[in-house]
């Protein structure tokens, strides 16, 4: 019986596990995310990827995946332009 269920084999010595991480919508704050513009824009930004990067190094840190893996969009507010705008902010990460 064939249960879909990857494991290694126990026999093995050379089998190590295979860590991936799945990242899901984290929703980066961009212009198109709030109505506020200036100075309270830049502070959401800032407190917003402050906690991200604490929480990826975490994760890193206890989980340590070989692979991360982003499943939907990477921006709060969608993809509204090109990318001499879009590449800028995914740079910061």
């Amino acid at each position: 019986m064939t249960s879909g269920v990857i494991s290694n084999d126990e026999s093995s010595t050379t089998s190590h596990p295979y860590r991936i991480a799945l990242i899901a919508d984290p929703q980066l704050v961009d212009e198109n995310t709030y109505v506020r513009r200036g100075i309270l824009l830049k502070l959401s930004q800032f407190y917003t990827d402050l906690y991200m990067k604490r929480n990826w190094r975490y994760m890193h840190k206890i989980l340590q995946p070989r692979m991360t893996i982003f499943l939907g969009d990477l921006m709060d507010g969608g993809r509204e332009w090109d990318d001499r705008v879009y590449n800028p902010i995914t740079e910061r990460y």
